[in-house]
């Protein structure tokens, strides 16, 4: 494999191609360098010296090595581009390559700045990485200062790190590595000294940190001992970081020492558990307001935890008009309304071999003249928790939703939990799974369980 790669080189330090052809070619690639820039030391310092290359005299390199017949290269890398001329012809250059071979990877670094001494680069590249340099590459490698800048999104969380990689992915790249993390903290080395990253596969997204990640991580080890002080990050004269001993880390580049594997944080749903009033039916089938009055539930408490904090016979009462009314949502005259498009919904899940749960607060007695009526077998699912199970407690509790993890043996990041309201969202959602919230435009949406949800939806349809 041939890489051609463009970036920045230092007369002392390693960093650009300087710190990267030498880990390449001991893992046997054959790399070309040219150096977008040759400057005497990195930007950390107080003060450089040196060249910037031009995009016109980067394409007289490529012309050379085109009239040679030596432009054959599996892989282009780019990292650090100091002028806007440049960039451009970065674009030029990846046609050329990809005329001689289509399948050339692209692996763009898009170095622009970093949190303290901020971009790197003139402001006018940003726009043109986003719009013309990004869309062309295959993988990406930003930190999250440069992810920020080129979504114009801010990072806090896990969440935001998924959504900034979606629209990463909607702007072409096939995969995105955010090299660096921090979600509000002052540096990107935490206090165990892990180095985080997050990937993302346009099908799948995981937290990464595997055999490449642990070899800067040796690095790190070497460069900076254990009990070295914090490098200040303050105004006034820059602190130069030491240096990354690359040549004595050669042993751990050849053979890192894998201590630390990817976690997944975006698996594959197996399972979904789903409501049934207002997500199997339509909203409005049971009448709240009659189960209320008739049981005598105070303003401002809900039902349930009105009915199981009475005793005896009064408990039994209130039982007893729950049932009743719920059975009168399925047997009136106006007949049950199922959701639109419930038995499509239900086919397109068991065709894929999905787990399947249904989680309601509504009794048995209910839960079966549904199933009957809806013409749903009751084998459609492996397990049907009602308001009352001796193995399960009630939703919103999120224990309802791990236990079903153990049943069926799998983690609750692989179980979709799909409902309508706030209950079902904040069960699912504390419980480390995926939700989603169905929402009826002709009905107030649950605006509480809208910001938690993972999705809203409008349709049966959708969530598939």
């Amino acid at each position: 494999m041939r890489v051609l790669s463009i970036q920045s080189h230092t007369v002392h330090g390693y960093v650009g191609n300087k710190s990267a052809v030498f880990p390449l070619q001991l893992h046997g690639f054959d790399v070309d360098p040219i150096n977008s820039v040759q400057f005497s030391n990195h930007t950390g310092y107080n003060t450089i010296r040196g060249e910037i290359l031009n995009g016109k005299q980067l394409l007289d390199l490529i012309e050379g090595l085109k009239n040679n017949g030596l432009i054959h290269y599996s892989h282009l890398l780019t990292g650090y581009i100091g002028s806007l001329s440049f960039l451009r012809a970065i674009v030029d250059v990846l046609k050329t390559l990809r005329a001689e071979n289509p399948h050339v990877t692209y692996v763009c670094d898009p170095v622009m700045g970093d949190y303290g001494p901020g971009l790197y680069v003139p402001e006018d590249l940003i726009a043109s990485y986003r719009d013309e340099l990004i869309p062309l590459a295959t993988i990406i490698t930003p930190n999250q200062f440069e992810v920020e800048k080129l979504t114009n999104m801010k990072i806090r969380n896990e969440h935001d790190a998924r959504e900034a990689c979606k629209a990463l992915h909607a702007m072409g790249p096939h995969i995105v590595v955010i090299t660096s993390m921090d979600f509000g903290v002052d540096v990107a080395v935490n206090e165990s000294r892990e180095i985080v990253c997050f990937a993302s596969h346009r099908r799948e997204m995981k937290s990464f940190s595997g055999s490449s990640v642990r070899t800067i991580f040796e690095q790190f080890q070497v460069t900076v001992p254990q009990e070295a002080a914090p490098i200040p990050l303050v105004a006034g004269p820059k602190h130069p970081p030491p240096e990354l001993r690359l040549i004595q880390s050669k042993s751990d580049i050849e053979n890192p020492t894998v201590q630390s594997r990817a976690i997944r944080v975006h698996k594959e749903i197996v399972a979904v558990v789903l409501d049934m009033d207002g997500t199997l039916t339509r909203p409005g089938q049971i009448n709240f307001e009659a189960m209320r009055n008739r049981i005598g539930v105070p303003t401002g408490v809900e039902i349930l935890e009105h009915v199981y904090s009475l005793q005896g016979g009064q408990h039994s009462e209130a039982v007893a008009v729950l049932v009743d009314e719920e059975l009168k949502a399925v047997q009136s005259e106006q007949g049950l309304q199922l959701q639109t498009g419930l038995h499509q919904f239900i086919e397109a899940l068991t065709s894929r071999g999905l787990q399947l749960a249904l989680l309601t607060l509504n009794g048995h007695e209910g839960v079966n003249a549904f199933l009957k009526t809806a013409n749903i077998p009751e084998s459609t699912f492996d397990v049907v928790i009602t308001r009352v199970h001796e193995l399960f407690p009630r939703k919103p509790d999120p224990q309802v939703v791990r236990k079903l993890g153990q049943v069926w043996n799998i983690d609750t990041s692989s179980i979709l939990v799909v409902g309508d309201s706030w209950v079902d969202v904040v069960c699912g959602s504390e419980a480390g799974a995926w939700t989603c919230l169905l929402s009826d435009k002709n009905h107030k949406i649950d605006e509480k369980a809208q910001t938690k949800a993972s999705r809203c939806v409008d349709s049966l349809a959708a969530v598939v």
